[in-house]
């Protein structure tokens, strides 16, 4: 359940507080995966205008609690801000993370960044998408090494948006673990295309792509797609396909309907370690 509300909402200036709870229950609770609840708030105030630049900045609060594992409760503390232009977006989230039971994980710093760039060119525009994430734990342990993420899109779009809009372009990933066996470096291609109206709209965005860890385990022979001295410790390399679908569904000028699932296929060097994971999401919104 989210709440969300506008002690101050006029001008170029609004404050937004929202308040949130939730929780997840497993039908068969395990070491790994265990029930937990949830709950937070935020406060955050926004500039905008219909013309130039406009900006965000705000903090939050949540507490995780596991009903069955009361050592892994815990907070997370943080602060965030936005910067939007006519063709230039930047994010940045930074969270403070403390565990109750400091030494089964350690408290940690977890920074994310998102760029986003559109510059115009011939009938469309060239986008580039960057995202940045970083975790930093104050003691390292085995299971949660410290690690740098970093992935990128680069590619043309063209077309009418209210109509439809297409998208081609390259992808890549790279990154680096303490764990160098988690490491990897990743590249792709994807094509999409998208559609914005007033009572429906939706996109469909597909990738297709090559990951290659760089603390492997054993020679992959891609002739015969075998491995040689391959100890099933480590990372396989594999081929993936990645698809997104969202949606959404004005039902009245109030009510709305939201979707959103994805598709993800891996086939790895090693069969034994292919996957394949689904997800769906279904939403209905009520805005007073």
């Amino acid at each position: 359940m989210d709440l969300r509300g506008y002690p101050v909402a006029g001008g170029d200036y609004s404050l937004e507080t929202r308040a949130w709870t939730s929780g997840l229950y497993y039908q068969v609770p395990s070491t790994l995966e265990l029930d937990q609840r949830e709950k937070g708030g935020s406060l955050v105030m926004r500039h905008g205008q219909p013309t130039g630049a406009n900006w965000s900045m705000g903090a939050h609060f949540a507490r995780r609690t596991y009903p069955d594992s009361t050592g892994l409760d815990r907070n997370t503390t943080g602060c965030e801000g936005s910067w939007e232009g006519s063709r230039l977006r930047i994010y940045q989230r930074s969270d403070r993370r403390a565990v109750k039971d400091e030494e089964t994980r350690s408290p940690a710093w977890n920074h994310w960044t998102d760029l986003d760039l559109e510059l115009p060119f011939s009938s469309g525009a060239v986008f580039l998408e960057l995202q940045d994430e970083i975790w930093k734990y104050d003691l390292v342990q085995g299971a949660f090494p410290d690690y740098l993420r970093t992935s990128a899109r680069l590619g043309y779009d063209w077309g009418d948006l209210l109509a439809v809009r297409w998208r081609v372009g390259l992808s890549g990933e790279i990154m680096r673990s303490d764990d160098d066996s988690e490491s990897y470096d990743q590249y792709g291609v994807l094509a999409g295309v998208e559609s914005y109206g007033l009572d429906m709209s939706g996109s469909l965005l597909v990738e297709s792509g090559w990951r290659r860890y760089r603390g492997q385990d054993g020679e992959f022979d891609a002739a015969d797609g075998t491995w040689s001295d391959y100890s099933g410790t480590g990372f396989t390399d594999f081929n993936y396909w990645k698809i997104w679908l969202t949606g959404g569904w004005n039902l009245t000028p109030r009510l709305a309907l939201d979707l959103l699932a994805s598709y993800e296929p891996e086939r790895h060097g090693e069969k034994s370690d292919d996957t394949t994971l689904g997800f769906a999401s279904v939403r209905l919104v009520w805005r007073p």
